[in-house]
């Protein structure tokens, strides 16, 4: 169950002062505005989407964005329409079973939930990290076996474990295409979260 934020919400969202701050501040929205669900348990994608539909109930289905042509540069105006971005379904249970090109060891991924996110405060710490999301290689579920193997084996294993934990095909599709204003080139931009989410925002903004 999720409802529409209330003046308390709001005084919550606003009262941000530094932006160390925001990551806290959306897990005590959520936990107040969601209902039926553990926030922390929750996988990156289905916080996403719960913050796009927290958008859409409080604000607005209609989102205003900027998007800049590769092409000749120029800026854009574009009004997206929340409701209907597509989404990405798991077929089933997002843990998952690959099997590495070049060890050919099996190893068993579990994606990236809500409790996991103070892990990657720079980009660096995907790497450091890895393990934590590996529950098992080969049928060994020690860590120290596990923090071994990913030391040791090859790039081309680490890229596979890496893009099987980050599973950029499900959730929501934050792809958006558009034809640049000025040039009419085929262009597209990332749907993004920034200081002006949680506004209301209309193509006349």
């Amino acid at each position: 169950e999720v409802r529409a934020f209330n003046f308390e919400d709001e005084k919550i969202l606003r009262n941000i002062q530094h932006a160390k701050e925001g990551e806290a501040v959306i897990s005590k929205l959520l936990s107040r505005c969601v209902k039926g669900v553990e926030i922390p348990d929750l996988t990156i994608f289905d916080k996403t989407f719960l913050l796009f539909k927290l958008r859409e109930l409080s604000y607005g289905d209609t989102y205003t964005i900027e998007g800049a042509c590769e092409a000749c540069t120029e800026k854009s105006e574009l009004v997206v329409t929340l409701s209907e971005l597509s989404i990405n379904y798991a077929e089933d249970s997002l843990e998952k079973s690959v099997t590495l090109p070049d060890s050919q060891v099996k190893a068993e991924i579990r994606p990236i939930t809500c409790r996991d996110e103070g892990l990657f405060k720079k980009a660096s710490d995907i790497m450091d990290n890895l393990w934590r999301f590996v529950i098992s290689i080969g049928g060994h579920k020690e860590r120290m076996v596990i923090q071994k193997f990913i030391t040791q084996t090859t790039a081309k294993d680490i890229s596979v474990i890496r893009e099987s934990i980050m599973n950029e095909k499900t959730g929501l599709n934050m792809d958006v295409r558009f034809l640049c204003n000025s040039c009419g080139s085929d262009e597209k931009t990332i749907l993004p979260l920034n200081d002006h989410f949680f506004s209301v925002s209309s193509p006349q903004d």
